[in-house]
């Protein structure tokens, strides 16, 4: 007994020394993430659109050069490689607006609204500037902190639970989809690209209007997540349209039954609603990459059946409640869904 006494004290004193100090207390992976996306989403976003800008300009110029050839007669091609050719560059020299026209077209907004409908980049005689992270991903969401899940907690894993829950989902939901939105801005440019190409060969590429379109919902994935939800479920979800987690009762969980070990999970299992909703997340933008690798003939990847498999797959996840009441109900009855209906 004494040695055992002597090991607990031990055990005790080493888990003080590693209990979070205040100098520590803000070093988390959700603060970690939020510092991450503030540093370098907009140095990423100013790469991509001057990078396009600079291949619009290349782009316009060959244009340039295809009517003069045609208007030579040096060529049987006429105007019309040329004047797409000029066409793709402008939609590359402005590329944040082309976007945002791409996105309003297809899914009628446009992530960011006037961000990217009309004023695009601020070029000045001191270059590209202004905040994009704010006006067209919303900005970073708050960060909540941690409770010590080591010392005087009667529940350890709920605890650890709601830690992940509050400070790291959040913020790791609004990272994706920000990293997402760079993604779907570069397969945006690429595609107008690869479209100019194929004016001289024919065989170059395929599927520019496929890729243009998953580029469109890769900018705009929590739209289209949110659209995806309403048709599934027929109700608002766990994820607003700028890509938040939303505080809604599809993450709260009230349980009905008498079974004891359902009583005592009831914390961990609402706090576990939070944390798949990064994983349907995750699952949705994946199911949109899918389509593009087949697209491109990646057929190792998946295919269109697959990908939507992962799309729904991801909307059900992310809204479990709701999806775990559906399930319940249809098979054992209201009394079996107590707690994930309410």
């Amino acid at each position: 007994m004494r040695i055992l006494s002597s090991a607990r004290a031990a055990l005790a004193a080493a888990l003080t020394i590693f209990v979070p100090t205040a100098a520590f207390s803000q070093d988390t992976i959700g603060n970690r993430l939020q510092a991450i996306v503030t540093d370098t989403w907009n140095p990423f976003f100013l790469l991509v659109a001057v990078g396009a800008g600079i291949a619009g300009v290349y782009m316009f110029a060959r244009g340039l050069m295809k009517l003069v050839a045609a208007s030579n007669e040096r060529t049987n091609g006429g105007y019309a490689s040329g004047i797409v050719s000029i066409v793709i560059a402008a939609g590359l020299i402005a590329l944040p607006d082309a976007a945002g026209i791409g996105m309003t077209s297809i899914l009628g907004a446009a992530r960011g609204g006037s961000t990217l409908d009309s004023s695009g980049l601020d070029f000045s005689d001191s270059g590209a500037s202004g905040n994009w992270l704010s006006g067209i991903t919303g900005g970073t969401v708050g960060v909540g902190g941690v409770e010590n899940c080591l010392i005087d907690t009667a529940a350890p894993a709920a605890c650890m639970a709601k830690n992940i829950a509050t400070n790291v989902v959040p913020m790791a939901v609004m990272a994706l989809f920000a990293m997402v939105f760079i993604f779907g801005l570069i397969i945006f440019a690429t595609a107008l690209i690869d479209l100019a190409k194929s004016q001289d060969n024919p065989n170059h590429s395929k599927g520019h209007l496929t890729k243009l379109v998953t580029a469109a919902l890769l900018m705009n994935a929590p739209v289209a997540f949110n659209l995806s939800t309403q048709t599934l479920l027929g109700r608002e979800g766990t994820l607003n349209s700028i890509g938040n987690v939303v505080d809604s009762d599809l993450l709260k969980y009230t349980t009905g039954s008498s079974l004891e070990i359902v009583k005592k999970y009831t914390e961990l299992i609402g706090h576990a609603f939070t944390i798949l909703v990064f994983f349907g997340a995750w699952a949705f933008v994946r199911g949109i990459f899918m389509i593009k690798a087949v697209v491109e003939g990646r057929s190792q990847q998946g295919s269109f059946g697959m990908a939507g498999v992962y799309i729904v797959a991801g909307v059900l996840m992310a809204n479990a409640k709701v999806s775990t009441c559906f399930i319940l109900n249809t098979v054992g009855g209201a009394s079996m869904a107590a707690g994930f209906c309410g």
